[in-house]
Order: C-alpha cells, then sequence, then structure tokens
C-alpha cells in the first residue's frame, strides 16, 4: 500500500474497513457474559476463589497462589477505579412548578475531536493539482470500541487531561496519536456537544487543525490502553464513507460535516431546492 509521510493512504472508501482490519483493529474477543457492576465491584472486595472465574480468562491458566490472586486482584481493582461509569442522581423540579423527581445520568470524560487535512506529497501530482481540495488526505484513527463493541473510523479524538483546555488537549492528543504537530486549531462549535444529553453529563469539542509546515512526522506516543491505527484518506474518498452511512461514531459525522462547512467546501445554496453550491 503506498504511504504518505509515513502513513498508509486508502484511496477509495470502499477499502478502508479491510485496510483497517489488516492493520490489526478487529473485535475484541469477549470472555463470559456481561455482569453487573455491582456483583463485579463486590467480587473483588470478596474474593472467594470461585468468584476468580468471572475475572481470569481461562486462557491465562488457574491461580496457582494467594500472592497470584492478590497481584490480579490488584490489577482488576485498578482497572475499576479508572475505567468504571460513576453515577450521580439528581433531585429536580420541572419549570412551571411540579413533583421533585429523581433523575439520573452517568458522569463522563469530556473529550477533543480534530479535523485536519495535509497535502498528498506525491511527486507525480502537478504542482496546480497539489493545492487543489480534491488532493487533501485526511488523518483517520481506528480503534475497536467495548461499550458498543463496535469499530470505531474517524478523525483524531482525545479526552481532557485534568485542568487541561479543550484546544491544548487538541494540539496534545493530535500529536500523540498521529506523530505530526498542529500549528494552530479552531473550535468549530460556540460550546462543547453534549454526547448523551439526558444520560450523561459528557460532551466533545470538535476543532478544525491546520498541521504544521513543513510537514514532517515525529513519533507518535499511545497511551497504554490505546489500541488504535492511523490512516490517510483522501477528502473525497472520506465524504464519500460518511455520506453513505459507513461510520459507526456520530462524531465522524458531527466534526466533518463541520469542518468542511468552516472550510468553504460545504455551503448551502438558495432559494430552497438548489442544494449545494460548493460540495466535495
Amino acid at each position: 500500500m503506498r504511504e504518505a509521510y509515513g502513513v498508509p493512504v486508502v484511496e477509495r472508501a470502499d477499502d478502508l474497513p479491510r485496510v483497517v482490519a489488516e492493520l490489526g483493529i478487529v473485535p475484541w474477543k469477549r470472555v463470559g457474559e456481561p455482569e453487573d457492576l455491582d456483583e463485579y465491584r463486590h467480587q473483588l472486595a470478596n474474593p472467594p476463589v470461585i468468584a476468580v472465574r468471572n475475572i481470569w480468562p481461562e486462557e491465562e491458566g488457574a491461580i496457582t497462589s494467594a500472592k497470584e490472586l492478590q497481584r490480579l486482584l490488584m490489577v482488576r481493582r485498578a482497572e475499576l477505579d479508572r475505567f468504571a461509569p460513576r453515577a450521580q442522581a439528581l433531585l429536580l423540579i420541572p419549570p412551571g412548578g411540579g413533583k421533585t423527581g429523581a433523575y439520573f445520568r452517568s458522569v463522563g470524560k469530556n473529550w477533543v475531536a480534530v479535523f485536519a487535512t495535509v497535502p498528498d506529497p506525491d511527486p507525480d501530482r502537478a504542482p496546480e493539482y497539489r493545492e487543489q481540495w480534491f488532493n487533501l488526505l485526511v488523518p483517520i484513527v481506528a480503534e475497536w470500541k467495548h461499550g458498543a463493541e463496535v469499530t470505531v473510523i474517524g478523525p483524531v479524538y482525545g479526552v481532557l487531561e485534568k485542568g487541561e483546555s479543550p484546544r491544548d488537549c487538541a494540539l496534545r492528543e493530535f500529536r500523540e496519536e498521529t506523530g505530526f504537530e498542529l500549528a494552530d486549531v479552531m473550535p468549530l462549535t460556540a460550546d462543547g456537544l453534549a454526547v448523551s444529553p439526558r444520560q450523561s453529563t459528557q460532551q466533545y469539542f470538535p476543532f478544525l487543525g491546520r498541521v504544521k509546515e513543513p510537514i514532517t512526522r515525529g513519533t507518535a506516543r499511545l497511551d497504554a490502553t490505546e489500541h488504535l491505527k492511523l490512516v490517510f484518506v483522501r477528502l473525497r474518498a472520506w465524504v464519500y464513507f460518511i455520506s453513505n452511512g459507513l461510520a459507526r461514531d456520530d462524531n465522524a459525522y458531527a466534526t466533518t460535516f463541520l469542518a468542511l462547512a468552516k472550510m468553504g467546501l460545504l455551503q448551502v445554496g438558495y432559494p430552497p431546492g438548489r442544494g449545494l453550491t460548493r460540495t466535495v
């Protein structure tokens, strides 16, 4: 497969899922059935050996010592503290009066999404052709997500660290996940976008990024819990992928749409019925 700046290039939308799978982004193997979080927490607090069957994959063998059991429990408790969902109950009164009701939500970490483009460096492309939007490449990351158990393909994204602004997070996450530096980012919304406003506090902040020139790729630095792959998708192919409903992540649609509008590549014509005056 051809590469640009050391990154695989996907020319056709239909090839994207296959390329992602060939890079190793495939469903993970489930061990047993999902269980209630309170029950799982109870097992870790009261670990009789029989309960270990629910948290120790058979492929890894049987626990043979108390020391080994304690090591496993420390790992599982650390996972629980870092990644387990947090829930809240709110007592609210509807507008105009009414009975106080209990409402529930999960507390999620806010995150950012970054849409950026880079010119295709193919030397066979004529200089005037390389300046056109249809020769742009979009950095896209792919990762299997355990929540919905689907492979998510979309713009670069990442979680805000404590005390970090969305802008600083966008710059950092793009550098860490791609190896490319951004010269700057532009917010695509006035405020964050609610992920699931009835059920969660979580929001994300979409940005349009401008890659620093001259374009060179450094070393990507993924977290130990990140299992993702980076590819370049030709902008025309990415828009086809999105417009045909092939992405499994709402962030991919919202961030792409807002970025194209900001870039002037998506403009609604008037009077109604004339459609898009300039599209990708």
